[in-house]
Protein backbone atom coordinates (compact mmCIF):
# COMPACT_ATOMS: atom_id res chain seq x y z
CA UNK A 1 0.00 0.00 0.00
CA UNK A 2 1.66 3.44 -0.83
CA UNK A 3 2.10 5.32 1.88
CA UNK A 4 0.12 8.06 1.20
CA UNK A 5 -2.89 5.72 1.81
CA UNK A 6 -1.37 4.92 5.05
CA UNK A 7 -1.72 8.17 6.29
CA UNK A 8 -5.15 9.12 4.44
CA UNK A 9 -6.53 5.63 6.11
CA UNK A 10 -4.40 3.99 8.58
CA UNK A 11 -7.33 1.74 9.72
CA UNK A 12 -7.75 0.56 6.36
CA UNK A 13 -4.34 -0.25 6.43
CA UNK A 14 -4.67 -2.04 9.56
CA UNK A 15 -6.58 -4.40 8.58
CA UNK A 16 -4.29 -5.08 5.75
CA UNK A 17 -1.49 -6.10 7.09
CA UNK A 18 -3.85 -8.07 10.09
CA UNK A 19 -5.04 -10.55 7.17
CA UNK A 20 -2.07 -11.42 6.41
CA UNK A 21 -0.87 -13.04 9.58
CA UNK A 22 -0.06 -16.51 9.59
CA UNK A 23 -3.10 -16.96 12.26
CA UNK A 24 -5.51 -15.71 9.51
CA UNK A 25 -3.85 -18.53 6.72
CA UNK A 26 -4.48 -21.02 9.55
CA UNK A 27 -8.30 -20.12 9.82
CA UNK A 28 -8.70 -20.32 5.95
CA UNK A 29 -6.78 -23.32 5.86
CA UNK A 30 -8.64 -25.01 8.27
CA UNK A 31 -11.91 -23.55 6.99
CA UNK A 32 -11.30 -24.64 3.47
CA UNK A 33 -10.75 -28.25 4.88
CA UNK A 34 -14.16 -28.04 6.92
CA UNK A 35 -16.08 -27.04 3.57
CA UNK A 36 -14.17 -30.26 1.92
CA UNK A 37 -15.80 -32.38 4.49
CA UNK A 38 -12.69 -33.50 6.27
CA UNK A 39 -13.26 -34.45 9.85
CA UNK A 40 -12.69 -31.89 13.00
CA UNK A 41 -10.53 -34.67 14.14
CA UNK A 42 -8.50 -34.49 10.99
CA UNK A 43 -8.55 -31.02 10.92
CA UNK A 44 -7.18 -30.76 14.45
CA UNK A 45 -4.82 -33.06 13.78
CA UNK A 46 -3.61 -31.38 10.76
CA UNK A 47 -3.08 -27.84 13.01
CA UNK A 48 -1.77 -29.82 15.94
CA UNK A 49 -4.51 -29.15 18.54
CA UNK A 50 -4.26 -31.45 21.07
CA UNK A 51 -8.11 -30.36 22.41
CA UNK A 52 -10.88 -30.91 20.48
CA UNK A 53 -12.41 -27.17 21.63
CA UNK A 54 -9.31 -25.72 20.23
CA UNK A 55 -10.85 -26.89 16.37
CA UNK A 56 -13.96 -26.42 17.35
CA UNK A 57 -13.23 -22.32 16.97
CA UNK A 58 -13.16 -23.17 12.95
CA UNK A 59 -16.61 -24.65 12.65
CA UNK A 60 -18.67 -22.32 11.50
CA UNK A 61 -22.49 -22.91 9.80
CA UNK A 62 -22.21 -23.31 6.33
CA UNK A 63 -25.89 -22.12 5.57
CA UNK A 64 -25.92 -23.25 1.83
CA UNK A 65 -25.18 -26.24 2.81
CA UNK A 66 -27.52 -26.56 5.51
CA UNK A 67 -30.34 -25.17 3.54
CA UNK A 68 -29.36 -28.35 1.04
CA UNK A 69 -29.74 -30.93 4.09
CA UNK A 70 -32.82 -29.59 4.80
CA UNK A 71 -34.38 -29.95 1.52
CA UNK A 72 -33.56 -33.41 1.40
CA UNK A 73 -36.61 -35.43 1.06
CA UNK A 74 -36.47 -38.40 3.40
CA UNK A 75 -39.38 -40.06 2.97
CA UNK A 76 -37.46 -43.00 1.67
CA UNK A 77 -35.37 -43.79 4.21
CA UNK A 78 -38.29 -44.61 7.53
Amino acid sequence: MPERDRRQSPRKYWHYRRAARPHALRHAAAQHLLDQGISMKVIGDFLGHRDPSSTAIYAKVNLAALREVAALDLEGLA
